[in-house]
């Protein structure tokens, strides 16, 4: 159940698209996504598989929308989910979709969801998790226009808050009165210019 760089969401609903070479072939895809739904007892299943390069976006939604559409309104409904997190708005908005089309859902974690990721299955009523399935602390990373990009990149470069966090109780704590170096008014001015010179404010 592999993919491009892309994001994909695929429900058992429709044949889903071919994926890239080198995973999972086509025909293959869709009887396991048929077995999966018998071992949970009929509940259809969307799958939601990024590659690590892939990240969890709204982008995604109206992928998400079509899907739930042509599956229509169900008691149950669950999601596969593998990836390494993304943007920390879109689970709110998965959520809030996968609740329009089911009084109850559930998200299936084989291995990791991690970040943003683990905020999409807290929203669930229910995570199934094997062995080696993994979430992890949330580590929200947000996008802004104004931020930085890469050359040729369309979108700008996300922004951990958590190493921003840090990176300014860093520069307050060396700066406290008796601490092993000690900054002037225009040393922090410099570092905070620095700073911002590369992420907006």
């Amino acid at each position: 159940m592999g993919g491009s760089p892309t994001q994909q969401v695929k429900g058992a609903s429709q044949e889903p698209s071919l994926p890239q070479a080198g995973t999972i072939e086509k025909q293959q895809l869709v009887p396991l996504i048929k077995a999966l739904e018998q071992s949970r007892y009929g509940i259809r299943l969307i799958v939601y598989w990024l590659t690590d390069f892939a990240r969890i976006s709204e982008a995604v939604v109206p992928s998400f929308y079509d899907q739930l559409s042509a599956i229509g309104k169900q008691e149950k409904l669950d999601l596969l989910l593998f990836t390494r997190g993304g943007d920390i708005e879109a689970p709110w908005r998965i959520v809030t979709l996968m609740r329009e089309f089911c009084n109850k859902f559930a998200v299936l974690v084989p291995y990791r969801a991690h970040s943003a990721g683990t905020m999409l299955a807290m929203g669930a009523d229910e995570i199934v998790m094997t062995s080696m399935g993994v979430l992890s602390p949330i580590d929200p990373s947000r996008t802004h226009p104004l931020l930085p990009r890469r050359e040729g990149a369309t979108e700008s470069e996300p922004i951990s808050v958590q190493d921003m966090r840090h990176a300014m109780t860093f520069i307050k704590d060396t700066a406290k009165p008796g601490s092993e170096i000690s900054y002037t008014p225009e040393s922090m001015a410099q570092i905070v210019t620095a700073l911002f010179d590369k992420i907006h404010p």
